[in-house]
C-alpha cells in the first residue's frame, strides 16, 4: 500500500482532472439543458466515472512497469560497480606496492585492457592467433546450406600450403561447399611484381588449389593498386560471415612481421560501418579483378 502511494504522488494527474471534470460538466450542465432524461444522465456519469478508473489503473500500471524497469537497471548498474570495484581496487593496492621492473610491465597490461575495452565498445575485439583460427573454423562449421562468405587475401597466398592453421581452415572451407554448397567467393591480391620465381609460383599454386576446391577466386593485380590513396583500407585481409543476415561478423587479420605465411592477430568486428565499408571495398576489388581468360593465362604459367 505505502509504494501504491508513493507512485501516486509521482504520477501527474493533470490532464485527467481536466478531462473528468470537464466531462462531468457537460454532464450535470450541458445535456439537462438539452433536457435529456435523467437516466440517460445517470449512466453518461456511471460510464465517466468507469473510464476514469480505468484510464488511472492503466496509468499506474505503466508507470509501476517503468519504475520496476529504472529499479533493475540502476540495480543492475550498482551490481556492475560493486563487482568492478571489488576487481580493480585490489589490483590497483597491488600494483601500488610493486618494485620496479614489475611495475612498468602491470601498468603495460592495465594500459592494454584499457585500450582494448575502449575498442570492445566500438564493436572491435581483440583476437590471438589461436583465437582468431577458432572463430573462423567455428564459422565455416556454422555455416548453414546455400549460405555466401566473403574474404579478401591481400597478403601471401601461400599460408595455405605453410600455415597449419590455415589449412585446417582451407580443409573446412572445402567441407562447407561440398557439404553444404556454401558459396565462398575469394579475392586474392597477387604481387605481379615479385621477382622470385619460385615464390610467384608457390602462390599461384595456392590460387589454383583454392579454384580446384571450388571456390570462386577473383585476382586483383597488387601493381594495379600502387597508385590508389585508399589501398590500404581496399587491401585488409579479412573475411565476412553472415552478411545475407541481421548479425554479420567481419573478421580483420594482421600479417606476422617474420613469417609472412603466417598471421599475429585478429579483430571481430561488428561495427556496421566497418562492415558496410568492406562490402563497398569488396565490390570494389572484384571490379578491378583480372578477365577469367587472363586468368587462365595467368595460372597456365605454373
Amino acid at each position: 500500500m505505502g509504494r501504491i502511494n508513493v507512485i501516486m504522488g509521482k504520477i501527474d494527474w493533470k490532464y485527467e482532472i481536466i478531462l473528468s471534470v470537464g466531462l462531468f460538466a457537460v454532464i450535470t450542465l450541458v445535456l439537462p439543458a438539452f433536457k435529456v432524461e435523467n437516466n440517460v444522465i445517470w449512466l453518461a456519469g456511471i460510464i465517466v466515472g468507469v473510464a476514469t478508473s480505468v484510464l488511472v489503473g492503466i496509468k499506474i500500471y505503466f508507470f509501476k512497469q517503468k519504475l520496476d524497469l529504472e529499479n533493475s537497471i540502476s540495480k543492475l548498474l550498482d551490481d556492475f560497480s560493486e563487482k568492478a570495484g571489488s576487481m580493480v581496487n585490489p589490483m590497483f593496492n597491488k600494483i601500488s606496492t610493486m618494485k620496479e621492473p614489475e611495475r612498468t610491465y602491470a601498468k603495460k597490461i592495465i594500459t592494454e585492457a584499457s585500450r582494448r575495452i575502449e575498442k570492445i565498445a566500438d564493436g572491435s575485439i581483440y583476437l590471438n592467433e589461436s583465437e582468431y583460427f577458432d572463430e573462423i573454423i567455428s564459422e565455416v562449421e556454422k555455416t548453414l546450406k546455400d549460405e555466401t562468405i566473403l574474404a579478401v587475401n591481400s597478403f601471401d597466398a601461400r599460408r595455405f600450403i605453410h600455415d597449419p592453421r590455415e589449412k585446417i581452415y582451407f580443409d573446412k572451407n572445402k567441407e562447407a561447399i561440398c557439404s553444404r554448397n556454401v558459396i565462398i567467393n575469394r579475392i586474392f591480391i597477387y604481387d605481379d611484381i615479385q621477382l622470385d620465381m619460385n615464390i610467384r609460383n608457390e602462390k599461384l599454386s595456392s590460387i589454383k588449389m583454392n579454384i580446384v576446391a571450388g571456390i570462386n577466386i577473383f585476382i586483383v593485380l597488387k601493381s594495379e593498386l600502387n597508385n590508389l590513396k585508399n589501398a590500404n583500407e581496399l587491401c585488409e585481409d579479412a573475411v565476412m560471415f553472415g552478411h545475407e543476415h541481421d548479425n554479420p561478423r567481419l573478421y580483420i587479420d594482421y600479417q606476422d612481421k617474420i613469417d609472412p605465411t603466417r598471421i599475429s592477430h585478429g579483430e571481430l568486428r561488428i561495427n556496421i560501418s566497418d562492415i558496410e565499408q568492406f562490402k563497398k571495398h569488396f565490390n570494389t576489388l572484384k571490379n578491378m579483378a583480372i578477365s577469367e581468360q587472363d586468368k587462365l593465362n595467368l595460372l597456365a604459367a605454373i
